[in-house]
């Protein structure tokens, strides 16, 4: 096998850098603008990425959440726009607002039939918890 002559190495010493000590600073207001794009796109794909994953209903409004997690993952900002956009489910409870919740239930105080549920419900955990006790050995 023949031998092969080597190259030199290039003398790094001419080699002339063109970036100044002050390059991210002489990018002025382009360069702020950029990081604040950056810094966005970032906060907008944390946000989708943690709604997506703590989204309580599996099913979403058009593919399910092991679907849509791996898409906002890998597909960054866009991927959390179009969770946000598509994915998102829209029937979300307001502040304040709960379903099966009844006026009777949020005032106690002036429901009878309020309090006899809860009666009913102490008394059957009465009956439980004498139950087990009977059933362990002392």
């Amino acid at each position: 096998m023949p031998r092969r002559e080597m190259r030199p190495l290039p003398d790094l010493s001419t080699i002339r850098v063109s970036a100044t000590r002050s390059g991210w600073i002489r990018a002025g207001w382009l360069g702020g603008m950029a990081l604040l794009l950056v810094l966005a796109a970032f906060g907008v794909w944390m946000y989708g990425l943690v709604d997506v994953v703590r989204e309580r209903d599996v099913e979403s409004r058009t593919l399910t959440q092991a679907v849509w997690t791996p898409i906002v993952f890998f597909g960054f900002a866009p991927g959390a726009i179009g969770w946000l956009v598509l994915g998102r489910p829209r029937d979300r409870a307001h502040p304040g607002h709960h379903d099966g919740i009844d006026r009777a239930d949020v005032v106690p105080e002036t429901s009878e039939e309020f309090r006899e549920r809860v009666r009913a419900r102490a008394e059957e955990q009465r009956r439980r918890y004498a139950e087990q006790r009977q059933r362990r050995p002392e």
